[in-house]
């Protein structure tokens, strides 16, 4: 089974703030309900990766102003099929940040995400399933680049947006990144 990595990713994860004891179980039950959840082709829903990325002196962090909702995010898209969710998390963070030496600040899951996504044009409404990493970029923060998915991209030291989830990230950052610098 090609979903055994994330199983073991999301049973091996331990929830820190709420609603994540709940995603953790909602996300296992459809992973191990759907073989083809990394396929954006699964209507219900699918598999998506994120990160919570920050410069490389740790003290800001990196958002997008997404191209459609409009609001500020973690830096994420599809896992496209892809099972390694952090190997998703590395190519979401350089296709959307231009950056280009990212890499793990740790290989444990960071955060839980399950999202209800709006029908869109041709695209019906669906779940994403979001599994967040944390990273690091060794780049100057003025290599930033701004892509096609986005409205802006800026660093940040504390959170622009009162997303809950946004807001949950940065609470987990602020209290571990004493223990990872």
């Amino acid at each position: 089974m090609h979903r055994k990595k994330l199983v073991r990713l999301l049973e091996g994860y331990t929830p820190t703030h709420e609603p994540e004891a709940g995603y953790k179980l909602q996300f296992l039950e459809f992973v191990r309900g759907n073989p083809e959840c990394f396929e954006r082709s699964l209507d219900e829903g699918h598999v998506c990766c994120s990160s919570w990325l920050e410069n490389r002196s740790c003290t800001r962090f990196l958002l997008t102003k997404h191209w459609i909702a409009g609001e500020w995010f973690q830096l994420g898209g599809h896992a496209d099929g892809d099972e390694d969710v952090l190997r998703g998390s590395l190519r979401e963070a350089h296709e959307e940040s231009g950056l280009a030496n990212i890499s793990p600040v740790s290989l444990e899951v960071f955060d839980l995400g399950i999202y209800s996504i709006p029908r869109y044009g041709e695209v019906p409404a669906h779940i994403h399933y979001d599994v967040c990493f944390w990273l690091r970029t060794e780049d100057r923060d003025e290599y930033i680049r701004i892509s096609k998915e986005s409205l802006d991209l800026r660093w940040f030291t504390s959170p622009p947006t009162t997303n809950l989830a946004v807001n949950r990230l940065f609470s987990k950052w602020k209290n571990l990144r004493q223990i990872y610098a």
